[in-house]
């Protein structure tokens, strides 16, 4: 689980409003990655082992979106 999970365990997922990309967070967070809101509809999903972020959009504006986001996660271990 990530660290900042540990510190923060009411925290609560921030959602996205494409519902492939919130599934996908949500699958992240089940699995113990931290996610964040920044700004305008762009959410940092962080593994657990403090490596880099992956960006997720909120409105994504690429049809390949969904697909290499999977890919992104399956990079880091999870699948999605």
């Amino acid at each position: 689980m990530h660290p900042k999970r540990l510190e923060n365990p009411d925290a609560k997922r921030p959602k996205v409003k494409d519902k492939d990309h919130d599934a996908m967070i949500e699958t992240a967070w089940k699995a113990g990655w931290w996610a964040r809101q920044t700004g305008k509809g762009k959410v940092f999903c962080y593994p657990p082992d403090e490596g880099d972020p992956i960006l997720v959009a909120n409105t994504p504006s690429d049809v390949r979106s969904i697909r290499n986001h999977r890919s992104l996660f399956a990079r880091r271990g999870l699948k999605v």
